[in-house]
């Protein structure tokens, strides 16, 4: 069978770039055709390693480059002509759009495949609803993009929550992120380090976490957290770190080329977003035994973490309970070690083998 994955690019360190990666290898693996056309690759390699057998196209539309919105309408033009003539060439059986420009027009391309829509954010974010002027735009744009997500032959989400926002979808499916890794030893979850990992950016809530490590750090100043990811907030997190007079004790890692060790070494995750696709590393610090405290954000949290058993929920925003949850897992570390327990368990339904096999299922039956 014969598989494409439609993207911006795969240059760049991220979450959904990280799922990619480990879906399209599984596949090419299991004797899948896999290929991955990109739009704004501009010559880079890929961030994350790839199998030998998965063919690479970029169609040099390059939208980061474009100024305006007429540059960016000539880019769609152009996006549509490439992508057209290559489906038509590669005449493949599946293929799939990562949720980028091309969305809006792969249903219109006959090449005779099955056309996949993959959601990697939220109903929320897609489908924002505003007041005034720019609500009336955007409740028209978000009509036209109903319309043309229903011409899909499936669209998948990532979790429960967020297919429950969808109404009205009779093509829409669930199919979670898998674990990125596999981990045979779990954290022993002794080291006095907490950790958060993500790119620096506003959605994340890093500045929520730091304001509830000021917290944690009055009562308890021999813990450490550590703040992995890179993005253009590190100045400004940074800065408030110092006003805080917490240099000593919050760090800006930066990013990891091993993740895996990063939770390993840690006994805690936090997680502080304002909203989440899947919260990929909620099933990571899982994966290694690491309990996480959460802001119950949308989307992933909630299928993720039962409250008080593999981590705690914490209403989203609620910086003083953040802070007293992180306190209470630092304080008990029989409590910690059983919430990790459980963390390591409940990851294994997200294991890579259940999550492909419903994806192979669902190309079976298209």
């Amino acid at each position: 069978m014969k598989v494409v994955y439609c993207i911006q690019d795969i240059c760049r360190l991220g979450g959904m770039e990280r799922v990619l990666s480990k879906k399209v290898n599984y596949l090419a693996q299991h004797g899948y055709d896999v290929m991955i056309v990109t739009t704004d690759q501009q010559g880079k390699s890929s961030y994350y390693s790839l199998d030998d057998r998965i063919v690479l196209f970029d169609l040099d539309i390059n939208y980061s480059l474009s100024k305006n919105r007429w540059e960016y309408h000539k880019c769609i033009v152009k996006h549509k002509a490439r992508l057209t003539v290559l489906l038509y060439k590669l005449q493949a059986d599946i293929v799939i759009s990562m949720f980028g420009q091309e969305t809006e027009f792969l249903p219109s391309i006959k090449d005779g495949s099955k056309k996949i829509l993959e959601l990697h954010y939220t109903y929320s974010v897609v489908m924002p609803h505003l007041s005034g002027l720019r609500g009336l735009y955007h409740n028209y744009k978000n009509r036209k993009r109903a319309k043309n997500i229903k011409k899909y032959d499936r669209f998948i989400v990532l979790t429960q929550e967020d297919k429950n926002s969808w109404k009205g979808f009779d093509n829409i499916d669930v199919i979670p992120n898998s674990q990125t890794f596999d981990c045979n030893q779990p954290a022993k979850l002794e080291n006095r380090r907490v950790i958060a990992v993500g790119r620096y950016h506003a959605v994340k809530g890093y500045d929520r976490l730091i304001q509830a490590w000021s917290l944690v750090n009055q009562e308890c100043k021999d813990w450490t957290l550590h703040i992995v990811g890179e993005g253009t907030l590190r100045k400004n997190l940074q800065a408030q770190i110092d006003r805080l007079g917490l240099d000593q004790y919050v760090f800006l890692d930066g990013a990891s080329q091993n993740i895996k060790n990063e939770y390993l070494s840690s006994s805690i995750l936090a997680l502080t977003s304002f909203y989440e696709g899947f919260g990929l590393v909620i099933l990571e610090a899982m994966t290694c035994g690491v309990p996480v405290v959460s802001f119950s954000c949308p989307c992933g949290p909630k299928d993720l973490i039962v409250d008080g058993k593999n981590g705690f929920l914490v209403s989203n925003g609620d910086i003083s309970e953040l802070a007293n949850r992180l306190l209470f897992l630092i304080r008990h570390s029989s409590e910690r070690k059983k919430m990790g327990e459980e963390a390591y368990t409940s990851a294994k339904r997200f294991s890579e083998d259940k999550v492909m096999l419903q994806w192979m299922t669902l190309f079976d039956i298209l």
